[in-house]
Formats: structure tokens, C-alpha cells, sequence
């Protein structure tokens, strides 16, 4: 029986890259609004998106919610997933934090 794949260490570059291309939206900022946002993402095994992201649960602010769609948008393609992974995509939530400090 094949080994499983260990995703952890992939999965925290998905969420850092994704991380760097965050904006936070100025009238977001500006308004004091604040959320969490998971966005769905559905990759290929070459890294690339094999659907469009989309909100798997909104922060209540659709400017955040696009502001994290953009992000994941701005940070693909990712690296290929990691080998021995059989499948041919791999879905994963991402949470996209916004909050103000």
C-alpha cells in the first residue's frame, strides 16, 4: 500500500504565498473592517489552478472576499504537488486572514 502524502509542508507555502500577494483593501482599512476568509483551491499537479478559487466562507465583507480571491489569483501557479500524490487535482481551503493592528 503506497505511503500517504505529507502534505503539511506544501500547504504552508500554498498559505505564505498566498500571504505575500494579500492587500489590504484601503476602504477595507479605512472602514475598520476585519475577517477571515477560506478560499477553495483546486490545483493541478503541475501547481497550476485547475478551477477558479472560490469563497468556501465569506469574512461578511465582499471587499475581502475579492481581495483574497485576487491573492490566490496573483499567487498561482504554485509549485507541483508534492510527488507520490495519485490523484490528478488536489482541493485545498486556505484561510486568508484580515485583520487590523
Amino acid at each position: 500500500m503506497p505511503k500517504p502524502v505529507d502534505f503539511s509542508a506544501y500547504n504552508r507555502g500554498l498559505f505564505a504565498a498566498i500571504t505575500e500577494q494579500k492587500r489590504y483593501p484601503r476602504a477595507a482599512r479605512k472602514l475598520g473592517l476585519q475577517g477571515r476568509v477560506i478560499v477553495v483551491v483546486t490545483l493541478d499537479r503541475r501547481g497550476g489552478l485547475a478551477e477558479p478559487p472560490r469563497i468556501h466562507t465569506s469574512s461578511g465583507h465582499s471587499i475581502l472576499d475579492e481581495d483574497a480571491l485576487r491573492a490566490v489569483r496573483s499567487a498561482a501557479p504554485f509549485p507541483p504537488l508534492p510527488s507520490g500524490f495519485a490523484g490528478t487535482t488536489r482541493q485545498i481551503a486556505i484561510p486568508v486572514q484580515y485583520r487590523l493592528d
